[in-house]
């Protein structure tokens, strides 16, 4: 938490090292082992984590997942689901998104290459079936995953994005202002000392429709390139990623390959039912992506 959500100052810049440093440390423990790997884009290195199972090889590549981390969590954060992927027979590379961590590309829409560049480094590895490759993403990640697999159709085979926003949907007025409302209040928050500077940044109506026109998928042309099998899921009460981007998605593009659910007692993420949709994204990507049946 002491990083939360960005090493905005020295203290949190000394915390985000420690938690590399511990995080790592506490690593060196797993079987199968991560390994700290750089993926090379345009004369830059993202250091990233990869794992594999086991029986593994280039006699016998298994599928493999990006896991594409968020605005305000990061690869040290999402050991868990490199955890998950390998319970379900697949490598991961788990990265930082741009802007964050230690990701040096910035928060743009035209950093997907630094996420094509992950799948490339995947499908370059002996042990990776580089025909099997799909992306997982929460909050940031999410939309980064549908960028991802709208920008690269012929690499991503299949997808899940837990939350994400823009995709198309354009709210009401009454569900910007409550958006824009709910922003500003998170701005409000400090995480840090007394006296250090926000830790979000207010907004406005006019900077989300600004927003909007850099950023969605519509926008960008993407929703007719998404054309692998995509699993959406999100709480009906979030703020954060409306849940009209998830009825968008189903409403446009290529009518096949969509799946979606949606809790309705739950906000953004759907955090309140991870334990049922985090290992069910897995398998879900495990079938998509060739994985043999436990048992077949």
């Amino acid at each position: 938490m002491a990083r939360f959500p960005r090493p905005l100052t020295p203290l949190k810049e000394q915390a985000n090292r420690d938690c590399i440093r511990a995080y790592l440390k506490s690593c060196e423990h797993l079987d199968p082992p991560l390994e700290v790997v750089g993926v090379a884009c345009a004369g830059e290195r993202i250091t990233s984590h990869f794992r594999a199972p086991k029986n593994a090889s280039a006699e016998n590549p298994a599928p493999a997942v990006l896991i594409m981390c968020g605005g305000d969590m990061f690869k040290e954060d999402r050991g868990w689901a490199g955890e998950m992927a390998l319970e379900h027979g697949l490598a991961s590379l788990v990265m930082d998104g741009p802007g964050t961590g230690e990701n040096p590309f910035p928060y743009e829409p035209e950093s997907v290459s630094a996420w094509m560049a992950a799948v490339d480094y995947l499908a370059a590895r002996p042990e990776v079936d580089a025909g099997s490759i799909g992306a997982f993403g929460i909050s940031r990640g999410g939309h980064s995953v549908m960028l991802l697999a709208g920008s690269c159709p012929e690499k991503v085979r299949a997808a899940v994005a837990s939350a994400g926003h823009h995709f198309g949907y354009r709210m009401t007025e009454a569900e910007m202002a409550n958006y824009v409302a709910n922003r500003n209040r998170r701005a409000a928050y400090i995480f840090g000392a007394p006296g250090d500077g926000p830790s979000f940044p207010p907004t406005t109506v006019e900077q989300e429709e600004a927003l909007f026109k850099r950023w969605s998928l519509s926008e960008l042309g993407l929703v007719e390139k998404i054309v692998c099998p995509v699993l959406m899921i999100n709480g009906k009460q979030d703020h954060l990623a409306p849940i009209g981007n998830i009825y968008y998605m189903l409403e446009h593009g290529p009518v096949t390959g969509k799946e979606a659910r949606v809790y309705p007692d739950d906000g953004h993420c759907a955090f309140k039912h991870f334990a049922e949709w985090a290992p069910e994204s897995f398998r879900w990507l495990g079938e998509r992506l060739g994985v043999p049946l436990k048992g077949a």
